[in-house]
């Protein structure tokens, strides 16, 4: 591999760090709207019913009288290995049960093919950066949505011959949220040894 050839790819290498910092800027944006999404929807809903709000930078909890509700969420600032964001409500008269919210991005970028010939890794950096401009050119082409499920903290601690309940696929946030209250709600309605 000759020098210009190195050149040419830690020119390309540099700009495609520059771009995916720039993305990460991006869906950090939308994480961040989400994460408000999630904080209204979750104040909506319960202050209809009585409850008390704490806002707080990362979630909310809510009171009436003995009973607490608690939205915890993931800094949107942190990507998680394997989704974009996790929100968790828990209810005080259920202690060991959690809603787990967790919210996912699939890209409707085709993915480019990669070789490994140093021509060819130009021209790979080349389809590299031109993906991530289409992509932070065009945020709202990615598709969205959330999976939630009524989780044990027996669940979490891997209970041997325990499986967890599947999750179940929300195509918006704020059905997502209705569904853990009322699940939460259940669960803490639910007799003690369930």
């Amino acid at each position: 591999m000759s020098l210009e050839i190195l050149k040419k790819l830690s020119s390309l290498d540099a700009e495609v760090r520059r771009l995916t910092q720039s993305h990460n800027e991006v869906l950090h944006g939308v994480r961040r709207r989400f994460l408000n999404q999630m904080m209204e929807w979750f104040s909506m809903l319960v202050e209809v019913e009585g409850f008390k709000i704490i806002r707080a930078p990362l979630g909310a909890t809510a009171r009436l009288d003995q009973t607490e509700l608690v939205l915890n969420c993931t800094d949107p600032s942190i990507t998680l290995q394997d989704s974009e964001a996790q929100y968790s409500i828990t209810c005080s008269l259920a202690p060991e049960r959690s809603y787990v919210i967790v919210l996912y991005r699939q890209s409707q970028q085709a993915p480019e093919t990669e070789t490994s010939d140093a021509n060819d890794q130009i021209t790979n950096k080349m389809l590299e950066i031109r993906q991530l401009e289409a992509q932070i050119a065009n945020p709202g082409k990615d598709l969205w949505f959330a999976k939630g499920r009524l989780e044990r903290a027996s669940d979490v601690r891997g209970t041997i011959g325990r499986q967890p309940a599947p999750f179940e696929t929300f195509q918006n946030l704020e059905q997502s949220m209705k569904t853990a209250l009322a699940e939460v709600a259940a669960a803490a309605n639910a007799p003690r040894n369930a």
